[in-house]
Formats: structure tokens, sequence, C-alpha cells
């Protein structure tokens, strides 16, 4: 993808998406392509990232961060960032990741 955001914090949160997805189970990041479709500046309105996880709390202020949208073969990985280090998966394939991968 060529059109990323100018920012500092980007090869980094690249690189902690491209690590989370290495744990999802019966991918091969070996042997698969992957490629990041988009990622695009975002205001999270909470700590959540967009992401909440069932009896979690989460400090309610603006956050700002990015959306990260990454195909690997046929499959859409979405991730839900910070301007840090924070990288949160989403959803799978548009199903929320947690259902997805039995958390």
């Amino acid at each position: 993808m060529e059109n990323l955001p100018d920012a500092p914090e980007v090869p980094a949160l690249i690189a902690r998406a491209r690590e989370i997805l290495a744990q999802v189970p019966g991918l091969n990041l070996q042997t698969a392509q992957v490629t990041v479709q988009t990622m695009e500046a975002q205001e999270w309105r909470d700590a959540s990232l967009g992401c909440p996880r069932e009896g979690m709390m989460y400090a309610q202020v603006i956050t700002p961060g990015y959306l990260l949208v990454m195909t690997v073969d046929d499959r859409t990985f979405e991730f839900h960032t910070d301007r840090g280090e924070n990288v949160v998966l989403c959803t799978i394939d548009g199903e929320d990741a947690s259902t997805v991968l039995g958390e």
C-alpha cells in the first residue's frame, strides 16, 4: 500500500499487527500474502479503541489512532490502534475477533 499516514509510529503499528496475525490459528504468514489494504486516522470515542471487550472498563477519553485493514490471502483483518503502541485485532472477516478466536 502506498498511501500510509505520514507519521513516525505507523511502521511500528503495522509490525505489531503482523505479530498479532502470526498468533492467529491457521495462518501461516511465511507462505501467505499479507497486504495492508487501508490505514486511516481515527478518533476512537474511548480507550477501547472501538473494540470493547465484555466485562472490561475503559477510560472515557477521545483516543486518536488508526483503523488498519490487512488481508492475508483471502481473509480480512481489521485492527484498531492508538498513536502509541496499542494494537487491537477487532474483526476477522467482518466478525468480532474475540468470537472468531474463541476468547
